[in-house]
């Protein structure tokens, strides 16, 4: 069984529906960490961590600053970015309380080609697994060209593939059917603004979700 989960730039609405949207069959928050406004409104909070897990829905984490985004015009994908995004995100998700085993998916929120995988893309996320506490583990969002370059160099946990499937290689990752994580169109739920996904039907502990304390590991 596919199982569907979501992921949305607002947790605080997110916790305070949890219950409503667990009843409609949703498994799986995935929230934003970020390493340069870790104060903001779109950070997951230990207040929403508990909330979710009351309502026996689990959490899983994205790390994004720009993500790259307008063409990597931020130039916060690089390496030294990468070092600092890696050590932000795992001293967040140990203050969080979130158990070894957990994955975090720094983002890549653009298309890239072939010299900005080779220069900033790979070196970004080398740096972040380097400098990301022992016990947790690394995913990655992006396009298909993305995945197939981080999994060459053994560096992915969690391959999740964006929806934005006139990227680079995207078809072809997709047809892989190696994608743990598939994003879907956006859409609005319960007023909120989410985006579904689909994890593989191995579930979500295997994903790195960070279960409710209550739900059984095979989930």
């Amino acid at each position: 069984m596919t199982v569907t989960v979501f992921d949305s730039p607002d947790p605080g609405q997110v916790a305070s529906k949890a219950k409503q949207l667990y009843d409609l069959g949703l498994r799986g928050f995935i929230g934003y960490l970020s390493p340069i406004n870790p104060t903001g409104s779109k950070v997951v909070r230990k207040e929403h961590v508990t909330a979710l897990h009351a309502a026996g829905i689990a959490v899983g984490f994205v790390c994004e600053g720009w993500g790259g985004s307008s063409n990597f015009s931020h130039h916060d994908i690089n390496a030294p970015c990468g070092a600092r995004d890696g050590a932000f995100c795992g001293h967040y998700l140990q203050l969080l309380g979130a158990p070894s085993g957990v994955v975090v998916s720094p983002t890549v929120d653009n298309d890239a080609d072939e010299v900005q995988l080779r220069q900033l893309c790979l070196p970004y996320f080398a740096a972040f697994r380097v400098a990301l506490p022992a016990g947790y583990r690394m995913g990655a969002y992006g396009c298909g060209a993305l995945l197939f370059a981080l999994e060459a160099t053994k560096l992915v946990d969690v391959p999740w593939l964006s929806n934005a499937m006139g990227w680079s290689r995207s078809h072809e990752y997709a047809a892989t059917g190696r994608a743990v994580i598939t994003q879907q169109r956006q859409t609005r739920l319960l007023g909120i603004d989410i985006d579904p996904d689909v994890v593989k039907s191995y579930g979500l502990a295997a994903a790195g979700f960070w279960l409710p304390p209550t739900l059984d590991v095979s989930a």
